[in-house]
């Protein structure tokens, strides 16, 4: 396939796959988006029934760069990056039910290297509060994330079994990670919101060769623990067209409560007018199982937006 000034190689079969995942989480955005829209027109239609705040959004930016007698040096790129996104709240004066969720996907090819993916995220999370009390609020939370798309690791072979990289050392559901959760929050004004429960996670990796790289046990798929789970989000104006979204999530298993895992993700959004937009992601991983050391990810983007609902 040719894209600009580039050949972008990938086997068919591999990018049938990742068009059927994509698909897939495509059709339960849809769902998601036809369900809460049957209900907030019956809720129009009844005044006393609860409301849904509905919120979907569509985001592709591409960057190429291409040298032509050069003599400074420099190397042919091209790259993209989608991201759908959305968010669902319905409420009413006793309980309030969140989904959340976000798909994204990009690639980026470097002169003669193959395609590579630099973005792959597939994430789900729910909560569903219950607002009968004044400042608490006891709450059940459901939260999934993996990945659409294998990944390689291009610089060692953390198996250590003679193969030269890249290496094989991710897939779909491989890992996979879902934290099921019970607990008390905070949620004062909208922009903050905190929680802390008892948590069940989930930890799958459907390839038990890949099993060794996320602390499984041989020839097993899935890994249960049981702990203490804290959730906080933030979203604030910086100032004006800039917005900072914030998630902090810590999970401590009772069995090593003296080695917690952390994510935090942080999310800069400038909005340059109502399409166009430049958005930086930070996100901070520290999970022992995994790695001893703190994992980090920085993207920085412009591109399209278009808000679908």
């Amino acid at each position: 396939m040719r894209v600009g000034f580039l050949t972008v190689s990938t086997p068919l079969e591999d990018t049938a796959k990742y068009i059927s995942r994509l698909c897939s989480c495509a059709l339960l955005a849809l769902a998601v988006c036809l369900a809460t829209t049957a209900t907030a027109q019956e809720a129009t239609e009844d005044s006393t029934a609860s409301t849904w705040e509905m919120d979907l959004e569509l985001l592709i930016s591409a960057s190429q760069t291409r040298f032509t007698n050069w003599k400074e040096g420099g190397i042919n790129t091209l790259g993209y990056t989608s991201e759908l996104k959305g968010k669902f709240v319905q409420s009413d004066e006793d309980w309030k039910q969140t989904h959340k969720l976000r798909f994204a996907f990009g690639q980026v090819k470097q002169g003669e290297l193959a395609t590579r993916k630099s973005t792959d995220v597939v994430q789900y999370a729910f909560s569903l509060q219950n607002l009968g009390t004044a400042l608490l609020n006891p709450t059940l939370a459901l939260e999934f994330r993996t990945q659409f798309a294998e990944g390689f690791n291009y610089k060692k072979n953390p198996f250590r079994d003679g193969r030269d990289p890249p290496v094989k050392v991710s897939d779909f559901m491989a890992p996979g990670y879902i934290l099921q959760s019970l607990g008390l929050s905070y949620d004062p004004d909208g922009w903050f919101l905190t929680r802390l429960g008892i948590a069940g996670k989930h930890t799958i990796v459907n390839l038990t060769e890949l099993g060794v790289l996320y602390s499984l046990e041989p020839g097993m798929q899935v890994k249960f623990e049981m702990g203490i789970e804290s959730h906080t989000e933030v979203e604030l104006g910086v100032v004006e067209n800039v917005l900072w979204e914030s998630r902090l999530g810590l999970f401590a298993a009772f069995n090593k409560p003296e080695l917690p895992d952390a994510r935090w993700d942080n999310f800069l959004t400038m909005n340059i007018n109502d399409w166009l937009k430049v958005r930086g992601e930070y996100v901070f991983l520290f999970d022992r199982d995994v790695s001893t050391k703190i994992q980090y990810k920085q993207t920085i983007s412009l591109g399209v937006s278009v808000r679908i609902l």
